[in-house]
């Protein structure tokens, strides 16, 4: 998914938000987003019942439905999002996908942000993602 992806640069700003759940990008860029998912998703989508949510698809119990990672190519990183980043059970047996369309605005919420550490330099006004396990931040007892 990632070669067309960059086949396509779409430029945007995005506001890395853990207070905002979902992910919203640009329309055109969510379009391009979709059609590849479908594209490598050997599923149906579903209508989602509340609407919701655009892409939608069934997930039968003791069946992985296999859906492609998502990459986000910042200028300077690119950051590789896994299933359980992009893809969340929020109703009984349906999978739904996490990035939503937006006509004004780029938010990049905490379900894409799940097992990364971000680092701000505010001095090179940069900001830097890795990956990180969640089973190994240490907890408080």
């Amino acid at each position: 998914m990632d070669e067309s992806a960059k086949e396509r640069k779409v430029e945007s700003n995005i506001v890395i938000d853990l207070g905002t759940t979902l992910t919203f990008i640009p329309n055109e860029m969510y379009s391009h987003l979709e059609a590849k998912v479908k594209e490598c998703v050997s599923e149906q989508p579903v209508k989602d019942t509340k609407e919701d949510f655009r892409l939608c698809y069934k997930n039968v119990e003791g069946h992985d439905l296999k859906v492609p990672n998502v990459t986000f190519h910042f200028t300077g990183a690119d950051v590789d999002l896994p299933r359980e980043a992009t893809f969340l059970e929020v109703e009984k047996g349906l999978v739904f996908l996490m990035i939503v369309p937006s006509d004004n605005f780029s938010i990049f919420g905490n379900l894409s942000q799940m097992n990364l550490l971000f680092g701000y330099d505010l001095v090179k006004k940069e900001v830097t993602f890795k990956h990180f396990p969640y089973e190994l931040i240490p907890t408080q007892t």
